[in-house]
């Protein structure tokens, strides 16, 4: 068996230091091999978070001024977007549109609302329904087993209640329109 650098210190530094700690022995240490380097950023992640495939136009659409007030809405939260194992979670809502996290995993996973759910769900908005001006539909897949969704939501209800669905074949794409383009 072959153990790389990154894969000891991924082992053995969360066993003896707190994630503070962490950051900045790494930080020291980084000034030490690299002086004057720009300092290194850092966040936590519990699960991989690799953007793999994009799919558009599968569910009922969000509302794009109202996907955008989202992203800001998750952008500026401290607090990780956590979602139980085999569920997706609605994290943001408003007007008919919502950001949803989907695990696929079978144990809850850990997610930064900010640089993960966001980026995830900014791509969708900024690749997904683009011949249109008011409709998107759109879900990032990852390779840490879990995607976010931004699509229709039902805000009245709970958080794990609404799932991202296609509309009736009268009204495939909802209360917020056609997507358009890919």
């Amino acid at each position: 068996m072959i153990f790389t650098l990154s894969s000891i210190l991924g082992f053995l530094l969360p066993t003896f230091l707190g994630g503070n700690q962490l950051v900045a022995a790494l930080a020291v240490k980084n000034e030490q091999l690299h002086p004057g380097a720009p300092p290194v950023v850092m966040s936590s992640r519990n699960v991989n978070d690799n953007p793999t495939s994009l799919l558009c136009g599968l569910f009922t659409t969000a509302n794009k001024d109202s996907v955008k007030d989202l992203l800001n809405d998750l952008s500026g939260r401290s607090s990780s977007c956590d979602t139980p194992a085999k569920t997706c979670r609605r994290h943001a809502c408003k007007n008919k549109s919502g950001v949803f996290v989907c695990n696929d995993t079978n144990q809850q996973i850990s997610l930064n609302c900010k640089t993960t759910v966001a980026y995830y769900a900014q791509n969708s908005l900024d690749l997904c329904c683009t011949g249109g001006d008011t409709a998107v539909s759109g879900q990032q897949f990852s390779d840490g087993n879990f995607n976010v969704i931004v699509a229709a939501a039902d805000c009245s209800t709970g958080e794990d209640t609404y799932r991202p669905s296609k509309g009736p074949s009268s009204d495939p794409w909802g209360p917020n329109g056609e997507c358009v383009g890919p």
